[in-house]
């Protein structure tokens, strides 16, 4: 329903009376409506035995003066009904209390405590205002029996909740429902535990099979080094940071000597062995933590090595063409292939002026000066020194051979 200003009804009807004792009702609300929702004191329905309250609230004019009224009622009945249902044992009971001390309801009614009795002056509903809740004794209750009553606020509503019990309800059989209640929190911490066990090895299990799916994702199935992708994330990496650092960075481009002819003679299924025989080496021949070894493409492979020297760096590609070169495939008694390898090593120390593409072609041209001076050798290009020829390593007597400045 809703009041005008003037206490008029304006839309609904409900379970209100009529003439004035819906004036003097409309009067009680307007008293105890404010801008917050709240409940009034119980009234009867003219037209039959229920007993009603009603959820009001004042509204407020654009210009903040107070204005209409609207107001919802509820039925007693209806909490009467809620507050059956509740287990409280023997001599149990449930009430409803304003802040002002009327009672709304009790569940079962009590002569003294009935619908819209007065209990403001009563000790137990002074302390239970002065806490928002608690547990209150009262060793002389009107039913006789010593009683104990659990209540709390609903400040929402200015209400008091409060139900009580007797203390023979409470201990009455209490041995048996501590041990039933006790094994049924330790069936509870039993399965609690059971279910936090299973969770953590399936977490376990996730976390090996996402990282086992992350693996895969960067590294090449054949040879189990790091794939092109994973190749090109470092690089860039490495290119960003050690131009950041001012620190160097060296490139390895690695290609086995006529691997074509040495597919088409022993087969695609020994040239896969060749190439994990490759990967395996250059695995060997790096720093496990520091560098990284890729498979490019085909029999191509590729190692960056981070804050290397010039030096370091040539010395690592030559450890990887010796070891290559103390391999050979056998395919019968009469007929074996020696392996080699040409490496082109370009070095640099990056900057904002290049990429890490002009790194990789610089290595891709060191390769191919390799392949063009004989195969099985070492070139060495460094960008730093644009004014440098590259350098040129043979396996057959190691000696390092450098072109004068240009």
């Amino acid at each position: 329903m809703v009041f005008d200003g003037a206490g008029q009804l304006v839309s609904g009807a409900g379970d209100l009376p009529i003439g004035s004792a819906r004036d003097a009702l409309y009067r009680d609300l307007a008293s105890q409506a404010g801008a917050r929702a709240s409940l009034s004191k119980p009234f009867a329905d003219p037209d039959s035995d229920h007993m009603s309250v009603a959820l009001t609230r004042r509204l407020s004019s654009p210009d903040g003066t107070p204005s209409d009224l609207v107001a919802l009622t509820l039925r007693l009945s209806y909490f009467r009904d809620l507050f059956v249902k509740l287990a409280v044992g023997d001599g149990g009971a449930v009430a409803l209390i304003r802040a002002d001390g009327t009672v709304l309801l009790r569940q079962p009614s009590s002569g003294a405590l009935r619908t819209n009795a007065d209990v403001a002056d009563r000790p137990a509903f002074r302390a239970m205002l002065a806490e928002p809740s608690g547990l209150i004794d009262l060793p002389h209750a009107t039913a006789g029996a010593p009683r104990l009553v659990a209540f709390g606020a609903i400040p929402r509503f200015s209400l008091i909740a409060a139900v009580s019990t007797s203390y023979t309800s409470i201990y009455g059989g209490w041995e048996w429902r501590a041990i039933a209640m006790g094994a049924v929190m330790f069936g509870v911490c039993f399965l609690a535990l059971m279910l936090a066990v299973a969770l953590r090895q399936e977490l376990k299990r996730r976390v090996r099979a996402e990282t086992h799916l992350a693996t895969l994702a960067i590294t090449d199935p054949l040879t189990g080094l790091a794939n092109r992708r994973r190749f090109d994330e470092v690089l860039e990496r490495e290119w960003r940071r050690t131009g950041r650092t001012g620190s160097s960075l060296a490139l390895l481009m690695i290609d086995a000597d006529r691997f074509k002819d040495l597919n088409d003679m022993f087969g695609h299924l020994r040239g896969d062995e060749i190439l994990r025989a490759l990967a395996r080496i250059i695995a060997q021949s790096v720093r496990e933590t520091e560098d990284l070894a890729a498979r490019y493409g085909g029999e191509e492979f590729a190692v960056i090595l981070p804050d290397i020297s010039a030096d370091e760096a040539l010395r690592v590609a030559e450890r990887i063409r010796v070891r290559t070169g103390q391999e050979r495939v056998q395919a019968s008694r009469s007929v074996s292939w020696d392996l080699s390898v040409s490496i082109g090593v370009a070095f640099a120390r990056p900057d904002l002026s290049a990429q890490a593409i002009d790194l990789i072609e610089a290595a891709d041209r060191a390769l191919y000066a390799a392949k063009d001076g004989g195969r099985d050798r070492v070139v060495v290009t460094i960008m730093t020194e644009p004014g440098e020829a590259p350098r040129h390593q043979d396996r057959a007597d190691g000696a390092a051979l450098r072109s004068p400045a240009g």
